[in-house]
């Protein structure tokens, strides 16, 4: 059965075959390695990282993340206390954006790899994998 784009999205799946894991762990095994990417998919061999620093335009995606976030703080603080004390928008916005980093962090680059990475879904990508391993071009 096919997975959507958006459930391997959120699932953080390759891009290509929608099966093989990008990061290394999850988020909940080693919340202080968030990042530890694979090289390549486990299934497909479909290279993460196309190119050297190419993740580094996931930073744009998780500073629009951050952003959102801090906006929508700042925006319910203000709606469902109207308080004046500037106080009572810092600690609750910096609280919002430690807690939401480590996912904005990995998103970005799951985003990134899905939208950017040069490659979409193949329903026969097993075939397409077989193919290249039989003529040398995959280990």
């Amino acid at each position: 059965m096919q997975k959507s784009k958006f459930s391997a999205i959120s699932q953080q799946k390759c891009p290509r075959c929608r099966e093989g894991n990008i990061f290394n762990y999850s988020l909940l095994e080693k919340p202080l390695n968030p990042l530890a990417t694979h090289k390549e998919c486990s299934e497909c061999s479909y290279r993460f990282e196309i190119e050297p620093g190419f993740f580094w335009g996931a930073m744009y995606i998780s500073y629009a993340m951050m952003v959102a976030t801090m906006i929508t703080t700042i925006v319910t603080v203000l709606v469902l206390f109207d308080t004046r004390n500037p106080y009572h928008y810092l600690i609750p916005t910096i609280s919002a954006m430690l807690l939401i980093y480590p996912f904005a962090l990995r998103y970005s680059r799951v985003l990134l790899i899905h939208y950017f990475g040069g490659v979409s879904y193949e329903e026969n990508w097993k075939a397409i994998v077989a193919s290249k391993k039989s003529e040398g071009e995959i280990r």
